[in-house]
């Protein structure tokens, strides 16, 4: 009996080593992102692994996109791929009509020419940038209801073959599992670097049948991104704090996550650039003035429905008064109630590095007067 076990042991042990090593085999065509594998197979087909931002050793899915053009997986080909690879979603591209939950992607798919493969949007209400809103508006992209809880109904009647989710940690696909169609863990939000959420493009456009456009496109946005980069600021020592509080709770970037990491890549001093945390860190007002009282500069984004003015914002809580920006008239808004910067910013970060460098010049971060 004891022979027995350890057999069985022995056995298992081998068999998760094999597929681990099968997990380990993609020669991942990716340059920034983490979180994204891509490797071309034969035949167009391309294997797209997700990996999972809260269990590194595991995966949030796989899949084999598979053009329309090259027909079905005969003569035991997936059952190869699989092999090697582990289990695959196969999904045949170009995707043609599809549900969305992040306005971003609807401005990613309208510059690859592929916002008409787009057929419900939830949270429709949100979106902001002109050319998906208009679509809304004109009821040519349908609102799908929450997309905490997309409405199913919506989603069957306009025949959508994908709908595309950003996967949240526990969490379960909910009532949209049930739905025939293929879900799409966009999970380009949990990237921390600038460039590895764009990159993520690459996939997206390969849904489409526009993986050469969105191959173009990244080229653009990294090396214009690293040209603005190693530009100067007229003043290099610059210190820089960012947003306003929530209640009580004053959330600023960590100094790993993606917008510290483009506060520095700008040239600023961002005040907590030496932390490492890869997201938001939870402060009291009382903490963030300690530290932050000094900086010369504060960019802020906001909610309303007029421009702030800077008394205004001022009188909104006077610990605000006693940061030197604010004295010095150093403070910068982004109204995003009237602006498209969540819709187009993550795919952009060339556009948002330029924007930081420039400061009150461009379209969004104004002067507060």
């Amino acid at each position: 009996m004891k022979r027995l076990i350890y057999l069985i042991t022995i056995i298992t042990m081998l068999s998760c080593t094999e597929k681990k090593a099968a997990q380990d085999s993609i020669h991942s065509e990716t340059r920034h992102a983490t979180l994204l594998k891509m490797q071309s197979l034969d035949n167009g087909m391309t294997l797209c692994r997700i990996a999972n931002p809260w269990k590194a050793e595991e995966s949030l899915a796989q899949y084999l996109l598979l053009p329309e053009t090259e027909g079905t997986l005969e003569g035991g080909i997936l059952d190869k791929i699989e092999s090697q690879y582990g289990k695959c979603i196969v999904v045949s591209t170009p995707l043609r009509r599809m549900a969305l939950t992040s306005s971003c992607h609807g401005y990613l798919l309208s510059q690859l020419g592929a916002l008409d493969n787009v057929a419900v949007y939830c949270d429709a209400e949100y979106v902001e940038y002109a050319v998906t809103k208009e679509k809304i508006a004109n009821n040519r992209i349908i609102n799908g209801g929450s997309s905490l809880s997309p409405n199913i109904e919506t989603i069957l009647s306009q025949h959508c073959d994908a709908i595309w989710i950003s996967p949240f940690e526990n969490a379960t696909a909910g009532n949209i599992a049930v739905l025939p169609l293929t879900i799409i863990n966009c999970a380009d939000y949990m990237e921390n670097s600038p460039l590895g959420r764009a990159e993520w493009m690459r996939f997206y456009g390969r849904l489409v049948g526009k993986g050469a456009e969105a191959d173009s496109l990244f080229s653009i946005v990294e090396t214009r991104y690293f040209a603005i980069k190693e530009k100067e600021l007229p003043a290099d020592s610059v210190t820089l704090f960012a947003e306003l509080p929530y209640q009580a709770t004053w959330y600023v970037p960590g100094g790993n996550s993606t917008m510290g990491i483009m506060y520095r890549d700008a040239g600023y001093r961002y005040v907590w650039a030496d932390d490492d945390h890869s997201g938001s860190l939870a402060l009291s007002a009382e903490i963030v003035l300690e530290n932050a009282q000094d900086a010369d500069c504060w960019i802020i984004k906001y909610m309303a429905e007029e421009d702030y003015e800077l008394e205004e914002l001022l009188s909104q809580n006077d610990i605000y008064r006693q940061f030197k920006a604010a004295q010095t008239g150093n403070v910068f808004g982004c109204n995003t109630n009237h602006s498209d910067f969540y819709d187009v910013m993550p795919f952009r970060p060339d556009s948002l590095i330029d924007e930081l460098q420039n400061l009150g010049k461009g379209s969004y971060f104004k002067i507060l007067k």
